[in-house]
């Protein structure tokens, strides 16, 4: 798959920087928790998993007090892999979750289906999450990113392939530009006013899934893949394989 701009087409490995920048920012968190007379306790964990080799963490957030806890990692078949004792409170989450703890398990390197489960003055569970090598865990979602990006692709060279879509924004290569607004309490005061200038911002990408673009998204992604460029030339510079010009 390529992205493409005016200059031609992306090589995919450049997209994959984006991506990743993009990955960092949107990995999310998943929780289970039990909520009973003494309490509630959620656990939230990397949706996606953990890379075998990588860091392991998770967050414990409680309404009242763990102290003394015990902390499992058992896996499919109900065994116990690791244990530990929880650790320090390193604060709250809001009023009603005044508790929060790391949960670590990071020594932990087999590759399988687990949950966490503390024991303690107040039960959680976590949900199902997988421990794996970084290519099986990323395997689908990088694919998936890619395509939301050629979906959000805007100009000439969009996909066709993609909900038929068609060239768009096309007049966007002699945008007007216009005097700073004035806005007061929120509202803007009277009408825009061009400088007599125009400006090509055509191509690009889309703003969350919409139709419009914005100058601190588009240059923020530009910026990391450039980035991406100056630090490992020989994986994404024009030297690379598979870069097209």
């Amino acid at each position: 798959m390529h992205i493409y701009g005016r200059g031609g087409r992306l090589s995919s490995r450049l997209a994959v920087t984006k991506v990743w920048v993009c990955l960092v920012v949107l990995l999310g968190a998943s929780s289970l928790g039990v909520a009973g007379a003494s309490g509630s306790a959620f656990i939230r964990v990397n949706q996606i998993g953990y890379s075998t080799s990588g860091m392991k963490q998770a967050v414990l957030m409680a309404s009242g007090s763990e102290k003394g806890a015990i902390v499992k990692l058992v896996d499919a078949a109900g065994g116990t892999l690791w244990s530990g004792a929880i650790g320090p409170k390193l604060g709250a989450w809001s009023s009603g979750f005044p508790d929060v703890y790391l949960l670590d398990f990071s020594t932990v390197h087999i590759a399988g289906s687990y949950t966490l489960q503390v024991a303690g003055p107040i039960n959680a569970a976590s949900p199902p999450f997988r421990i794996d090598s970084g290519a099986k865990l990323y395997s689908a979602l990088l694919p998936n990113a890619l395509f939301f990006y050629n979906a959000q692709r805007d100009g000439a060279n969009v996909d066709p392939s993609v909900m038929q879509r068609k060239p768009s924004h096309l007049t966007d290569e002699q945008a007007t530009m216009y005097q700073p607004p004035v806005y007061l309490n929120g509202r803007l005061q009277g009408d825009l006013t061009p400088i007599g200038t125009t400006i090509d911002v055509s191509g690009g990408w889309f703003d969350a899934g919409d139709y419009l673009k914005f100058v601190q998204t588009a240059s923020y992604v530009d910026a990391a893949m450039l980035f991406g460029v100056r630090e490992h030339p020989d994986v994404l510079g024009a030297g690379a394989a598979d870069f097209a010009s």
